[in-house]
Order: structure tokens, then sequence, then C-alpha cells
């Protein structure tokens, strides 16, 4: 996706219009395809198709997946001469976390978010956990407990993230109120570099910062969607239960 974004000019209003279009098929390619994936391939494997027998059902479900996957390699690695290709520019997420370390010492939503992270964690330490306990009663708790604990988690990062004020917030660099001036650091988005500017994180670095904390209340709400979005997977661990795995007779 980010390759594919990286072709275009948003200086260009054609390249606009085009990397919109891009991202509609790209959205549509996946989609229309796992449609076809579980509406006939996984069908297929399990009660054949056409000409298909339902004891080859497996088989030819897996060999016209990694045929489509040979296809759509070869035309990728076919076209690399003609891709745009952008050098790093230095580590974003380091700069992220220096830029939250240093409002973390001005701020409590900083520290809220802390706990809430922490809080997430232990949630993910106690679901995995469980799912190796045989004892059903202990299983339980540690699935309830870790729900519980992503639950808060969520409810304390996401709150947070909802006014990002506290964003950048520095004794070292800020007086007052501390706020960022947001028509400022437009002016000078093109000019600045992604980074760390002599006397801490720039202003480019605290708006960018700014703009990802306010995505995340909306992604961790779809933390619930993705949960039973993942279970279709479950048709593909069925189906390599029933395969032969044997070669020959």
């Amino acid at each position: 996706v980010t390759l594919g974004g990286d072709q275009f000019n948003d200086k260009n209003p054609d390249h606009v219009v085009q990397k919109e279009q891009f991202f509609n098929y790209f959205y549509w390619a996946i989609n229309i395809g796992a449609g076809i994936s579980f509406g006939y391939i996984a069908q297929m494997a399990t009660n054949g198709s056409g000409a298909i027998p339902a004891e080859y059902g497996f088989f030819w479900s897996f060999t016209i997946c990694a045929i489509a996957l040979t296809l759509a390699l070869t035309v990728f690695l076919g076209a690399s001469g003609r891709y745009i290709l952008y050098p790093a520019s230095g580590g974003t997420m380091g700069i992220f976390f220096d830029v939250y370390k240093k409002s973390l010492t001005h701020s409590l939503q900083g520290y809220v978010i802390l706990v809430g992270v922490i809080s997430m964690i232990v949630g993910f330490t106690l679901s995995v956990g469980g799912a190796f306990v045989e004892d059903d009663s202990l299983n339980k708790n540690l699935a309830i407990s870790g729900c519980a604990c992503a639950a808060v988690g969520i409810v304390l990062t996401g709150g947070c993230c909802i006014n990002t004020d506290w964003v950048g917030q520095s004794g070292e660099r800020n007086e007052g109120d501390q706020q960022l001036n947001d028509e400022a650091a437009e002016r000078k988005k093109d000019d600045m570099m992604l980074g760390l500017d002599d006397d801490g994180p720039s202003e480019k670095a605290i708006l960018d910062a700014k703009e990802l904390w306010r995505v995340l209340p909306p992604v961790l709400c779809s933390t619930s969607f993705w949960v039973a979005y993942s279970q279709m997977s479950g048709n593909f661990y069925a189906q390599s239960c029933q395969m032969n795995l044997y070669i020959g007779d």
C-alpha cells in the first residue's frame, strides 16, 4: 500500500485523482478475492467442483491459489524497474516516541496512556497464556481477566487521544499554555525535515505525532471487529486438518 501511494505526486491534481482510484481498486481487489476464496474455493476444497472430485478438492484449491500468487508476483516484479522508490527518511517511530517522552514529563494524559498500554499488554498476555492452560476454570478466569484488562486499556488510551493538546508540551520548549501554532507548522511542512532539532522535537514532528494520536481511538475500537473478522481464518485451519500429508500411494 505504501509503495503504491509513493507512485503519485500529491501536488499534481491528476495524480491525486489517480491515487484515489488506486486505493479504490486495491480495496475492491482484496474484497473480491476474499469473496471468491471463501465463497467458491473453500467449497471446492470440501465438496469438489465440476470435473474436480471431492477427494482432490484440497489439492486443487491450494494449487489454484498458488498459481494466482505466482502470477501476481510475476506481474509485480516484472514492473519493478518502473517503480518510484524513496530512501528511508529516518526512524519515524523513534521520533514519535521522543515526542511522547518529552510530553510525558508535563502531562497527566501521557501517564494515563502509559497505564492503558500496560493494561492492554497484560490483557493480551493473560488471554494468550490462558490458551495453554488445560484447567477449564482457570482458562475461563484468565480469558475474562484478559478481556477486562484490554477493555480498561482501550478506554484509558482512547479517551486521552480525543484531545491531543497535551502532545508536544514541554517546559523546555514552550511557556504559557504551550499550544502548538498549527498555522505556522502547516507553513513549515514542506520546508522542515522530519526529526529532531537542537531544542527537541521539531514542530512538524509534534504535528505528525498529534495526527497519529488522533486516529488511535477508532483504531482501538476496531479491535472487536477484527476479533470477529479473524474467525474466518478458522476455515483454513479446518481445511489443513483434513489434508493428506502423504505424497503418492
